[in-house]
Formats: structure tokens, C-alpha cells, sequence
């Protein structure tokens, strides 16, 4: 469990560094995401090495392309999500289904430990509304 987490950890806390200006005026939004994100990639660690290997072998290859193919298309999907959302009154993004869906994706990196930030970052195009 904590080799992985240990190993992944530096690249994150470096993005994050990187992008401080960025990050200006986020403050809770950044701690509720890093704490949905923390519990998720604990809780996605945990298996055992070899179920981890076993996995990434049957999925690896179709897991990147999705992973691509959502970065890829997800103004297509913000646009039909927001379109959607309109005509049913409904808010076009939650904080809640971000965090929870962030938290999801925070499983799946801990548990492959591989392109995670992919899936955020499309999974928060999608969800919230902000640059």
C-alpha cells in the first residue's frame, strides 16, 4: 500500500507547487478535493500488489484511451450537460458529485497508480464551472 502511495505523492504535491497562482481564492475547494482525493487513493491502495498487476494487465490499454477520448471530448459533454441541465432547471455542475466522483477517481489511481490526473482533470472540466 504505501510504497505506491509514497512513490505517486511527490509528483502531485509538485503540480501543485507549479500551480499556486492557479490556485488563488481556492482554498476550501482544494482542501475538500484533497481530502476526497486522499481517502480515495488510501482506500485504493490497500489491495495487494498482485491483484493491482492482474488488473492493470486486463485494463490497461482500454482504461487509456477512455481516459483520452474523455479529455478529448469533454467540451462536447459540458455543452450537452449544460444544454440537459437548462431545460431540466437543474444546476449544470454539483460540488458534491465532483468531490464524490474525484474521490471514485482517487480509488482508481490508488489502486493502477497510473494517469489519474487525467481522469480529474476531465471529471472537473466537466463538473465545475471555473477556470
Amino acid at each position: 500500500m504505501l510504497p505506491i502511495l509514497w512513490a505517486l505523492c511527490p509528483g502531485f504535491i509538485g503540480g501543485i507547487l507549479a500551480q499556486l497562482k492557479d490556485l488563488a481564492g481556492q482554498r476550501r475547494r482544494f482542501w475538500t478535493f484533497l481530502s476526497a482525493s486522499a481517502i480515495g487513493g488510501v482506500i485504493g491502495s490497500m489491495p495487494p500488489a498482485e491483484h493491482r498487476r492482474a488488473g492493470f494487465h486486463g485494463v490497461g490499454a482500454i482504461s487509456d484511451f477512455n481516459r483520452l477520448l474523455l479529455l478529448a471530448v469533454q467540451g462536447l459533454i459540458r455543452i450537452w450537460l449544460v444544454r440537459r441541465s437548462v431545460k431540466a432547471e437543474a444546476k449544470p455542475g454539483s460540488r458534491d458529485w465532483a468531490v464524490s466522483l474525484v474521490g471514485l477517481a482517487a480509488i482508481y489511481g490508488g489502486y493502477f497508480g497510473v494517469a489519474m490526473s487525467v481522469v480529474v482533470l476531465s471529471l472537473l472540466g466537466l463538473m465545475i464551472n471555473d477556470t
